[in-house]
């Protein structure tokens, strides 16, 4: 039998191949714990920001392990390696199917933006309206400076109906309507917790669509049990909904799929951008030299179907904004979830 590779190297080139098969497989190893996390369910910041990166610890981890691999050929590197690529495809297979439905001249488009403590571009926001023909917009963040640039730059020829108010720093939410709204409730006590009204819209035909606004707390500097507990009082209120109704969530939920309170939420919601096919969909920190690497801002329904979806950068905000076609005519399409 021929001597392995390590049998016939020297000692010093054999201990630096042993000494970078530990750190790779280290860096494998920790990725691939990071990737695991998504599946405990605790309100702890550290574990949520962990969860949140959960695709780049996947993309790193595969990385790094393919080509220490490629250079130690040690097994524990592979079996790791294999392990976190077999997650990694188990997870991101699911999304890769399109069940969008024909677009119809009835569909309802809705968009969402943070607008970043009113400091978003009002012209960028109108001009999204207008290429996707938005029908509901919901804005978190939303001061009286930015609804008044709003305003000068045309809303209210286009979305003339508001239920929500402006306020100052993030708790601000408003949504603005092409047809007549009626408010349901509005959830969040000030100063500390954000509004997120809830509104039912009767679009043309007959059609009752109920809105929630959202904007749930982040994850951060020790909120990390408000932040679950916003996303638990989603569940609730979703829950109570008649289960026939065509219900929407659009805002900044500060989740990504990898959070457990977010798919547990989404259990009987569709993600309007994964039902369409997008993958890897990043709404999170946009305006800076990196591409945004986090998806937290979703549109998530349930009673009706996705036509088109997509975000759309808004310069002077930290998110980007999501918008989504939606059929009131044909049922929801294949499975629930995020």
């Amino acid at each position: 039998m021929s001597p392995s590779a390590d049998e016939v190297a020297p000692a010093g080139p054999r201990r630096r191949r042993g000494g970078l098969a530990w750190l790779g497989g280290s860096v494998v190893a920790v990725c691939l714990l990071a990737v695991l996390s998504r599946y405990v369910d605790r309100p702890v910041d550290a574990l949520a920001m962990v969860q949140a990166l959960v695709p780049l610890f996947a993309l790193a981890g595969i990385i790094v392990g393919s080509l220490t691999l490629a250079v130690t050929r040690r097994l524990v590197v592979g079996v790791l390696t294999g392990c976190l690529l077999l997650i990694t495809v188990a997870l991101a297979v699911p999304t890769l199917q399109s069940r969008a439905a024909a677009p119809a001249d009835t569909d309802v488009v809705v968009m969402s933006s943070n607008l970043y403590f009113g400091e978003g571009d009002a012209t960028a926001v109108l001009d999204a309206v207008g290429r996707h023909k938005v029908d509901v917009l919901v804005l978190v963040e939303v001061t009286d400076a930015a609804l008044t640039r709003l305003e000068a730059a045309g809303m209210d020829a286009i979305l003339p109906n508001q239920i929500g108010v402006p306020r100052d720093g993030a708790q601000g939410t408003v949504i603005r309507s092409r047809w007549p709204m009626a408010l349901l409730d509005t959830v969040g006590s000030f100063p500390r917790l954000h509004a997120e009204p809830s509104v039912r819209v009767i679009v043309p035909g007959g059609k009752a669509l109920t809105l929630r606004a959202v904007h749930v707390l982040a994850p951060t500097s020790g909120e990390a049990d408000a932040w679950r507990r916003g996303l638990a009082d989603l569940r609730t209120w979703a829950d109570a909904q008649p289960s026939d109704a065509a219900v929407v969530m659009a805002g900044d939920f500060n989740a990504s799929a990898d959070h457990p309170g977010l798919r547990e939420l989404s259990a009987t919601f569709h993600d309007a951008t994964r039902s369409v096919g997008a993958t890897w969909v990043a709404t999170w920190p946009t305006g800076l030299v990196i591409p945004p690497v986090i998806h937290i801002d979703h549109i998530l329904i349930r009673g009706l179907s996705v036509v088109d979806a997509g975000t759309e950068t808004i310069p002077g905000s930290d998110h980007a904004a999501v918008w989504a076609r939606l059929s009131v005519t044909t049922p929801s399409q294949g499975t629930p979830g995020s």
